[in-house]
């Protein structure tokens, strides 16, 4: 009896373990993709929403077009540039931390995207993509457990840094102009699947109060002590 209690002890520690090695694996992972995502354009440069700029009218054009009833009523110009004019100022004496770009991450790493595929279809029959197979199906499948994310853990290593959503009672307030700091918008994040050398994240990325933005494959490889992004393959766009 002694001897099954001391080996399903020996069994939990070793489950323990592992299982904590793979949590570790998870953020450093995290942390290498968040600077391999600075060589890609997929997230603003900041959320903050800007007015654009009025057409360059005089008055004696946009009164000719206002008694024409074509183009832009000038009084309805007047109030677009005058909006324009005010934010360019609010924004000239805006006083925010430039060191990161923060992205608002989800308090955990999801377990998996059943929808997920390599798009399109001949993508398979390329070698450099038909090697992710393995690791794609695992996601598909989810075999990882969904898990609390510790932002705290994960180690900065360029201008991208994760912010918890904990800090928000709403996620609207993201968009209201309000925010001390660069923000390129919102990430989700799933757990991280990886065999021989190749990895695979799935991450959906959103930059406004309606839910636009996008949803990709990364896929990944450990090159020289690091993990780097092989392709970003899109999934969906909103």
């Amino acid at each position: 009896m002694d001897r099954i209690r001391i080996f399903i002890f020996l069994f939990c520690i070793t489950i323990q373990t592992t299982c904590q090695r793979k949590i570790i694996e998870d953020y450093e992972a995290i942390s290498d993709l968040l600077f391999e995502l600075e060589k890609h354009s997929i997230f603003p440069q900041d959320i903050y929403l800007r007015y654009p700029p009025p057409p360059n009218l005089s008055e004696d054009s946009g009164a000719q077009m206002s008694d024409s009833n074509e183009g832009i009523d000038f009084e309805r110009f007047k109030k677009w540039k005058n909006q324009f004019d005010s934010q360019q100022e609010e924004i000239r004496n805006r006083s925010i931390d430039s060191t990161y770009t923060f992205l608002i991450a989800d308090d955990s790493l999801f377990q998996s995207c059943s929808e997920c595929s390599l798009k399109p279809d001949s993508l398979f029959s390329k070698k450099d993509y038909n090697r992710y197979q393995t690791v794609l199906d695992r996601l598909v499948a989810g075999d990882l457990e969904p898990i609390k994310l510790e932002i705290s853990k994960i180690k900065v290593k360029g201008k991208y840094k994760l912010k918890s959503f904990d800090g928000f009672q709403d996620r609207k307030q993201l968009y209201e102009n309000r925010l001390d700091f660069l923000c390129g918008g919102e990430i989700g994040l799933s757990r991280f699947y990886s065999d021989n050398n190749l990895g695979i994240f799935y991450i959906t990325t959103t930059s406004c109060p309606v839910d636009c933005g996008a949803g990709y494959l990364v896929l990944m490889e450990y090159k020289e002590g690091k993990w780097k992004i092989f392709d970003l393959v899109l999934q969906y766009i909103a």
